[in-house]
Parts: C-alpha cells; sequence; structure tokens
C-alpha cells in the first residue's frame, strides 16, 4: 500500500483562521481603548471642554516700605530674594446652554423693558452664569402662557446679559416665537 501525502490544505486554513482571529482581537482592544478614553473625559470634562476660560492670577507681592531703615554694614553676603511663586491659573466652568429660539434679544437687565445687546442664533452655546431672577415673568409663547425668571449668560464673544428662560435650553430644541 501506498502512504497518503499529506495535504498543506489544512494547515493553510489553521492559519488563515489564526490571523482572522488575530485580527479580531486587535480591532475589539482598539474599540476598548476608545470607549476607555471616552469614559475617562466624562469623569474628567475639565480636560476636554474647548469653551473654559483661564485667568492667569499673579501671586501677590508685598511693597517694599517707601523708606527703609537703614542697617549698619555686614560682613555675611546679602541673601537672595526668595523666587516669586509661579502663577496660579483658574480655570472657570460654565454649565453650557443652547438657544432655543432664533433671533433670542440678549438684554442688558432681566426685563423685557431692557436695551437689547445683541440677538442670539438657533443653537447658539452659552454659558451660563449661574444667577437666576428670583421671580419669574409670564409671556406668551406661540398661544400658551410661559413662567419662566430670567437668565444670567455669557456667549463666546465674552457679552454677558439676560435672556428669558424658555430661550435657552440643556439640550438643543427648538422653539417658536421670538422675544
Amino acid at each position: 500500500m501506498a502512504k497518503k501525502k499529506k495535504s498543506a490544505l489544512p494547515s493553510v486554513e489553521i492559519l488563515i483562521i489564526l490571523v482572522f482571529f488575530g485580527s479580531f482581537i486587535l480591532w475589539a482592544m482598539s474599540q476598548c481603548n476608545a470607549k476607555q478614553l471616552f469614559y475617562e473625559q466624562l469623569e474628567n470634562p475639565e480636560r476636554t471642554r474647548p469653551r473654559e476660560e483661564a485667568a492667569i492670577v499673579e501671586p501677590e507681592i508685598e511693597a517694599p516700605p517707601e523708606n527703609p531703615p537703614i542697617s549698619p554694614p555686614t560682613t555675611t553676603p546679602p541673601t537672595t530674594a526668595p523666587a516669586t511663586a509661579p502663577a496660579q491659573v483658574i480655570v472657570e466652568r460654565f454649565t453650557p446652554l443652547y438657544v432655543t429660539i432664533d433671533s433670542l434679544n440678549m438684554r442688558e437687565l432681566p426685563s423685557l423693558s431692557s436695551r437689547i445687546l445683541t440677538k442670539l442664533n438657533l443653537y447658539e452655546e452659552v454659558a451660563f452664569m449661574n444667577e437666576i431672577t428670583e421671580t419669574t415673568q409670564v409671556i406668551n409663547l406661540n398661544g400658551r402662557e410661559v413662567d419662566e425668571p430670567w437668565i444670567k449668560i455669557k456667549t463666546n464673544n465674552g457679552i454677558v446679559g439676560w435672556v428669558y428662560g424658555a430661550g435657552v435650553h440643556f439640550y438643543r430644541i427648538k422653539t417658536d416665537k421670538e422675544f
């Protein structure tokens, strides 16, 4: 009887399967790393917020007295002044709000009779300045009465003013009436 020749086909199939699974594992690991970065950014938003404002605060240095006392000469060399502390960076974080009414009026004071500073575009992102009026105002909004406070905001251009509460929201939605 003749011996059967061993075919190379099974080893090629195994090699193809191993390459496929190796590629799948590499792809899955990259997806896990992307998700991990996403969740880290959610946990630490101060690293990823594009519209944060940073202010540099210089340390306070005491001014020398106008008439310093005269001291007798000494034989010891004068000591060098300590180096000033590095400037501290203070990051102000604001909650983003989105304009829900096209051409929303931003006013100088929280009142419909106040001077208009600028008009805001639909879905424009603004910063909530953590100030809300204690009282609310009733305004007819597209056939329904809305009772909202006024909210202090800051635009991306640095303009600070007040908008009616129904004109901004935490999400990008649309309301039908101009204020």
